[in-house]
């Protein structure tokens, strides 16, 4: 009889195209944590749900997945085992039973992401697939007075890449703020580190919303996005974006709520 479990996943996604299994063979974290599953099910296929498809590059300090696995086993020995058989750059951190009609995606109340920025280019060797330079020339100010201008509920029609299947491009964010970091060089303890990080909180995102909602900040820090543009962009929809859509690998899964 199978039994469902719930896993807490961190992942660093450089080296991996995306979460979501991919029909063109490429790396993909689900594609490594199924095979992992594969072996310790004794060969039987084991299907996996997570709270979201993290595109390429993007990365993940709690990811949240449903496996559904043949028989039962002690959790803390399904967390063991398939960290002894995955890929380097994935660990399970937390692995418990749950209820049958627990889905990570339809369960959860809301989801917190976060974007690593630096407006300094000498960003240490071991971090730079964390952490985007957007030049030296960004205006913190005006682009903390921006994020207020995301809380709330909005339509974000101009936030998310076309063509995804979604019912609704309304979603309600509860929280936008930049926060100042400071890290220690991993090659040189005595050298730190600062840059900031983009905290956002909402109800749901759609695809590459995050992303494309940075990308849109960091024009403003440019003086090359207004406040009344981003206004205008929740009532109409434009012909052309605010902004590029900012680099995938800045961005981290940081938290699920159920």
């Amino acid at each position: 009889m199978s039994s469902i479990y719930r896993l807490e996943i961190q992942y660093r996604g450089t080296r991996f195209s995306g979460w979501q299994i991919q029909n063109s063979g490429e790396v993909t974290i689900q594609g490594e944590l199924e095979k992992a599953l594969h072996q310790m099910a004794k060969g039987e296929v084991v299907k996996t749900v997570a709270s979201g498809r993290t595109d390429a590059g993007v990365h993940a300090f709690a990811q949240v997945v449903r496996v559904e696995f043949p028989f039962e086993i002690d959790p803390e020995g399904l967390k063991k085992g398939i960290n002894s058989l995955i890929d380097r750059d994935i660990k399970i951190i937390k692995a418990e039973k749950c209820p049958e009609d627990f889905h990570p995606i339809y369960s959860a109340h809301s989801k917190q992401y976060r974007y690593y920025f630096s407006i300094n280019s000498d960003i240490p060797l071991f971090y730079r697939d964390r952490i985007v330079y957007f030049g030296d020339d960004l205006n913190i100010d005006l682009m903390k007075k921006a994020c207020q201008q995301f809380i709330g509920e909005h339509d974000f029609m101009n936030f998310y890449t076309t063509g995804s299947n979604v019912k609704t491009t309304v979603r309600k964010i509860s929280k936008c703020e930049l926060i100042p970091f400071e890290l220690h060089d991993l090659g040189d303890a005595q050298k730190s580190f600062s840059g900031y990080y983009l905290k956002i909180e909402g109800n749901g995102f759609l695809k590459q919303m995050v992303r494309m909602i940075m990308g849109a900040l960091v024009q403003v820090g440019k003086n090359k996005v207004t406040s009344k543009q981003i206004d205008d962009s929740f009532k109409h929809k434009l012909t052309q974006p605010l902004a590029a859509t900012a680099p995938a690998h800045g961005l981290h899964l940081n938290h699920v709520e159920y």
